[in-house]
């Protein structure tokens, strides 16, 4: 069960749309990428992830890397024979190509639907919160909402890749 655990704590953040005034309608990014096994962060026996992908989006192509730990499954299904887990904790940082501008985020909420049966297949939904940023993205806030899909690369593989897309609006100062 542990691997269960760490195998798919695998977050990440993408962007979106900026805007210096209001709100502007929400746009898609894309995304793929994949997580390496990390540390156990708080002695429960789940160990988190380090994640990292690559994508393209309105605000161009970037790169994200970060932290996600997944809770202890609390016995909840998704599905019939899938089961829920979801995210303690995760943290991440986004870098556009264009200018090398950064965007910082954090979970709010989020849950990952494993198929044991399937090579712990699994899809994810997580809601962020964009806490900051540098260059064009000093000061920014705003919400994003990501969803996407992933597996294991073979049955005893420890690596995993994904790929989704992700929401939202970026709000600059």
């Amino acid at each position: 069960m542990k691997k269960l655990f760490s195998a798919f704590a695998c977050v990440l953040c993408i962007l979106l749309t900026a805007s210096t005034s209001g709100m502007p309608p929400e746009r898609i990014s894309t995304f793929s990428g994949w997580t390496l096994e990390g540390i156990d962060t708080d002695g429960d026996l789940v160990r988190g992830r380090h994640f990292h992908s690559a994508g393209r989006g309105p605000l161009g192509s970037f790169t994200s890397g970060g932290f996600s730990e997944l809770d202890v499954p609390d016995g909840v299904f998704c599905g019939t024979d899938k089961i829920s887990i979801h995210y303690k904790t995760s943290s991440s940082v986004v870098r556009y190509d264009r200018d090398g501008s950064l965007l910082f985020s954090k979970l709010m909420s989020g849950a990952v639907c494993v198929d044991p049966l399937d090579n712990f297949s699994f899809t994810f939904v997580i809601e962020r919160v964009i806490t900051g940023g540098t260059g064009r993205f000093a000061g920014a806030t705003g919400i994003l909402s990501i969803e996407g899909a992933g597996a294991r690369a073979g049955d005893d593989s420890e690596a995993i890749g994904f790929e989704g897309t992700s929401t939202g609006t970026v709000i600059v100062p």
